[in-house]
């Protein structure tokens, strides 16, 4: 059975590049613009659809109707076009969306992003709760936080870190930047890896992609210092790479 999408957009053309990843990945394609156009397509495609929605045509009102109507929703991309508001990120993770896309967002991580959603459409995984806690490997505790810890929710389709009441957003680059080195909490990420995962770029000069990352990396460790409850930082080991602690 072929894939349907559904493509809800305001203006004359839909996103040149979430297009093509559309097509890449074998979607029949049927445009709405309208939220009532929307609906009626998805009804016709039943479960193994693909909703695309830009923010400013009404897709978190869109959203909030079908969440009512089904109590869930199909496989989800949100295309911003403006990004100004972090409120309207916030109420696309409260809706589970699973990706949220900016026009600030390069063209190629557009298309990547919509042909890698669309070829697993009803298989997204779920967004990740981590535990951070100031307990070190060796067992001993921080000394400034006894014993503290602090449970956060990461998504890494929107690039939002909730804690508590409290949400931090990330850019792309910064959200691939704090993924890789979650995942090597306590291990030293060397610059080529941080280079190839953070930035995307195969192959690329060490030289020229360290001075292309360092900006990100400061943007980063600025941000989650200013939420100390969530209990890690960022250090430069000079000469091997960065560790998350």
């Amino acid at each position: 059975m072929s894939k349907q999408a559904i493509y809800l957009f305001s203006g004359d053309q839909p996103d040149t590049a979430i297009l093509k990843g559309l097509k890449d990945a074998g979607c029949d394609i049927a445009e709405a613009h309208t939220i009532s156009e929307a609906l009626s397509g998805l009804g016709k495609a039943g479960n193994n659809a693909l909703l695309v929605a830009e923010v400013q045509a009404g897709a978190i009102a869109l959203l909030s109707l079908l969440k009512e109507q089904r109590g869930t929703l199909v496989a989800t991309i949100l295309y911003d076009k403006q990004g100004s508001d972090i409120h309207l990120a916030i109420r696309a993770l409260q809706l589970g969306v699973r990706e949220y896309l900016l026009s600030t967002d390069s063209e190629a991580h557009r298309e990547l992003s919509t042909r890698l959603m669309a070829e697993r459409i009803n298989q997204q995984p779920q967004p990740a709760t981590f535990t951070w806690s100031s307990t070190a490997r060796s067992g001993t505790t921080s000394p400034d936080q006894p014993g503290a810890s602090s449970e956060f929710r990461w998504d890494p389709a929107t690039h939002l870190i909730q804690s508590g009441q409290d949400y931090v957003r990330l850019s792309p680059i910064e959200g691939r930047i704090f993924q890789l080195l979650y995942t090597r909490r306590g291990q030293v990420v060397s610059i080529s890896d941080l280079i190839e995962h953070a930035l995307m770029k195969h192959g690329r000069n060490q030289r020229e992609g360290a001075k292309l990352l360092r900006p990100h990396l400061v943007r980063l460790r600025s941000k989650l210092e200013r939420h100390p409850t969530l209990h890690c930082r960022i250090v430069n080991l000079r000469g091997s790479g960065y560790m998350m602690i």
